[in-house]
């Protein structure tokens, strides 16, 4: 499993997040600019347990069914990550500024789709 392009996108990912934070601070003050990060981060943090899960998998399974497993585990843990990020942000962080929350954490999921163009335009 070839790794650099979703190297790439957590790069493209993380720089996102980081201006998102900055407009975020100079909308809301600091706890938008956190909770903007928070919405970036956990993305982030969910894409890096599924590239790991995908490439630890993919060097066990050599076949296509094995692939095709390690990449449902792998979405599995990047959609159980998720949940319970988004679950300890929104029950623990009390001045949670929602619209930068969220709003970060759908660009970042967008961003993070981006990792199959990115993979797709490697390959040629």
């Amino acid at each position: 499993m070839q790794l650099k392009p979703f190297r790439t996108v957590l790069r493209w990912q993380l720089a996102a997040t980081g201006v998102m934070a900055v407009i975020g601070g100079l909308l809301a003050g600091r706890h938008g600019a956190i909770s903007v990060l928070l919405g970036g981060v956990v993305v982030s943090v969910a894409a890096g347990a599924s590239m790991l899960v995908a490439s630890l998998g993919a060097r066990a399974n050599a076949s296509p069914g094995g692939a095709l497993l390690a990449m449902l585990r792998a979405e599995a843990v990047k959609i159980a990550v998720i949940v319970l990020l988004l679950w300890l942000v929104l029950s623990s962080y009390k001045d949670v500024v929602v619209l930068g929350f969220i709003g970060s954490f759908i660009i970042s999921v967008g961003i993070l789709a981006m990792a199959i163009v990115a993979r797709e335009s490697a390959r040629n």
